[in-house]
């Protein structure tokens, strides 16, 4: 399983799912077909018609290294490194670090904003889509109540597949 940002910035409202997927199988587009079924919290954030899926490194994180962000390519397996088990093997692997526990935060995909038609101030080129996606991913996955929420769906999450 991995998790999934949707976002509507008309409305200012987001929603995290968790999907389920096989690493190195599942593709991107596969992911995307699920939001329909998965989403429940938001009637424009479920239809939506996303143009894909992005990483993006911990944006509560300074250094150059860890502000990251590519997107997937629709056609190709989403890897490994993106499921809330693989997450999981590695912070058990490791200590916790005292104090500042964000690093340990599993960062979810992004779906990519669908282009807009209409007067909207949002551009409807692709790479300004991307970009526009980012921007907002990042300002809404820096604020710490998000962060606080995501590590409690981490902890849920880890504590239902441990049993």
């Amino acid at each position: 399983s991995c998790l999934i940002l949707l976002m509507d910035p008309c409305d200012c409202t987001f929603e995290i799912l968790k999907l389920a997927y096989y690493p190195g199988e599942s593709s991107v587009s596969d992911l995307l077909e699920q939001i329909p079924l998965q989403s429940s919290f938001n009637f424009r954030l479920r239809f939506q018609n996303y143009s894909g899926l992005m990483a993006l490194s911990n944006p509560t994180l300074d250094t150059e290294e860890n502000s990251s962000c590519h997107q997937l390519v629709q056609s190709k397996p989403v890897p490994m490194k993106y499921s809330c088990e693989f997450h999981r093997y590695k912070q058990q692997q490791q200590q916790p670090l005292p104090g500042n526990h964000h690093e340990d935060t599993m960062m979810p995909l992004v779906a990519i904003l669908p282009e807009r038609n209409g007067n909207t101030s949002i551009s409807s080129s692709v790479t300004n889509m991307v970009e526009t996606t980012e921007t907002l991913a990042r300002n809404l996955l820096s604020n710490p109540a998000v962060i606080q929420r995501l590590q409690s769906l981490q902890k849920i999450i880890f504590q239902k597949e441990n049993h």
